[in-house]
Parts: structure tokens; sequence; C-alpha cells
């Protein structure tokens, strides 16, 4: 299921939406709470977490990709030599 068939509700009393802790998703007529940092809850929701990073304009993942190439360009690490490590499990 790569589609997505849910819609995002974030809370009423929001002024700002990236300083939230938590939003809604609807889907099939129910209702269920999700806490922003709950990654692996959220990821079990196909696109769930691109879905919330582009409803809210959120950039970590952006800045601190961009913080990182800063770093390795000034300590002149050959990146092509570098293997990234990601970590999805359920056991954080």
């Amino acid at each position: 299921m790569s589609q997505i068939d849910y819609q995002i509700r974030f809370p009423e009393d929001s002024s700002d939406l990236r300083e939230q802790e938590y939003f809604y998703v609807v889907r099939d007529g129910a209702e269920e709470k999700f806490v922003i940092q709950n990654y692996a809850e959220v990821f079990k929701v196909p696109l769930l977490y691109e879905k919330f990073c582009s409803e809210t304009r959120y950039q970590s993942p952006e800045t601190l990709a961009m913080l990182l190439v800063s770093q390795l360009v000034k300590s002149k690490i050959d990146m092509e030599s570098l293997i990234i490590f990601d970590n999805q499990s359920d056991s954080f």
C-alpha cells in the first residue's frame, strides 16, 4: 500500500504546527492520535512521516543533512567511502 488513504488533522489550539507534539490521522472514519517523536508508530503508516513533514514544512532532516555535509567537507573526508546505517527497528 503506497498511496495515502488518510488525512492528517492538527490540534486546533496550534499557533505553530511545527511546535506540536502530536497530530491525528483520520482513516476509514476513525481518528488516531500520533506522537510526532514516536517514529516506530509513525513509520507504520505508509508515507505518513513524509506527509507530516510536507504539511508542517518540517526541515530538520534537510538541516541535519546539510550540517553533516558541511562538516564532512571541512574535515576533507571522502564522502564516497562512507556508509550510512539506517535503523528503523522497533527497539529504540
